[in-house]
């Protein structure tokens, strides 16, 4: 009697990445934006800017139409527009601090939720995925340091332009108060 020995290729323990291709779907960008605070937060933000482009833009109007005038009370002229700059610079802090505080939380949310699923994945997926691809996609997750230098430049900036424009509308508001003072 004569046996055959039938042999099978051995199974693919670890299989090849899929890779999407594409455009991204409106649902990622969606998740994004409502992960951390939901959809009530982005309306918050968005009212934030419009009111702080009303504040830039009645500035600007009440600059030009106020100068334009042959003759003006150059009282109300300070008081009016220097009030105009601080709502307008109050709500650009605000935005800001919103926009940072959204970014953030965001991101949190989206890194510790990774964390999370890797921690609780069965053994088998440590078994199948190689370590390398793991870390790969845990430090594409976070910035490198090169592109850190980018934000601390950004936010040196951003606090010079702050102490500069504060500067500027609190000269602004004294002149207002000392003009209201005289009488």
């Amino acid at each position: 009697p004569s046996s055959t020995l039938i042999v099978e290729p051995p199974g693919k323990l670890v299989e090849d990445e899929k890779r999407e291709s594409g455009r991204v779907a409106w649902r990622v960008y969606w998740l994004y934006l409502t992960r951390a605070f939901g959809f009530y937060f982005i309306i918050l933000i968005f009212v934030v800017q419009i009111i702080t482009q009303s504040f830039a833009i009645s500035a600007d109007f009440w600059l030009s139409h106020e100068t334009s005038q042959s003759s003006f009370s150059a009282v109300v002229f300070m008081r009016v527009y220097a009030l105009l700059c601080a709502g307008s610079w109050l709500f650009v802090v605000v935005r800001a601090i919103l926009m940072a505080l959204f970014s953030l939380r965001t991101t949190q949310k989206f890194y510790l939720d990774m964390l999370q699923s890797i921690f609780r994945a069965p053994m088998s997926f440590f078994d199948t995925t190689p370590a390398g691809r793991i870390l790969t996609r845990v430090c594409a997750a976070f910035p490198t340091d090169q592109s850190w230098d980018f934000v601390y430049v950004n936010f040196y900036l951003f606090i010079i332009l702050l102490v500069c424009v504060s500067r500027q509308q609190i000269k602004l508001l004294w002149i207002s108060c000392c003009l209201s003072l005289a009488c």
